[in-house]
């Protein structure tokens, strides 16, 4: 009772990867350029943030971290960019993917968060400083 020839699965090596066609309609361009618009925007935020220490900035320390916050700004705008355009290329060619960001998204949150780190760190420094002269004097 043993199944027929016919009937018995192909082996692995031999299956050919099945593929669908996918249907994407107009919600898809939007949801893509909704993405773009949100990481353009928190671009947009930390660069003015940066422009505004720039801008107040007294010592060489809030310089540079203001210089550090532009860049990592830039490299959001940029990642929006390529994200954009590459995902657009993708729903228009109707691939299957991958769309996902990488490791991207991880490495410019963890850049964003020494910067900020930074910030508090020297902002701390120089409360304890002043504290210290007050206490001294």
């Amino acid at each position: 009772m043993g199944a027929s020839p016919s009937h018995q699965a192909a082996p692995a090596a031999a299956r050919l990867p099945m593929s669908f066609p996918l249907k994407l309609g107009p919600r898809a361009g939007l949801s893509n350029e909704r993405n773009f618009v949100l990481w353009f925007h928190v671009s947009c935020t930390g660069a003015f943030l940066s422009i505004a220490l720039l801008a107040t900035s007294t010592d060489d320390r809030e310089f540079y971290l203001g210089a550090g916050l532009l860049a990592v700004s830039t490299c959001f705008a940029l990642h929006a960019t390529h994200t954009f355009f590459k995902r657009q290329t993708l729903l228009v060619q109707r691939s299957s993917g991958p769309y996902g960001n990488g490791g991207a998204v991880v490495l410019l949150g963890l850049t964003l968060s020494a910067v900020v780190l930074a910030a508090l760190v020297h902002e701390g420094m120089q409360l304890w400083a002043v504290a210290d002269r007050e206490q001294h004097t």
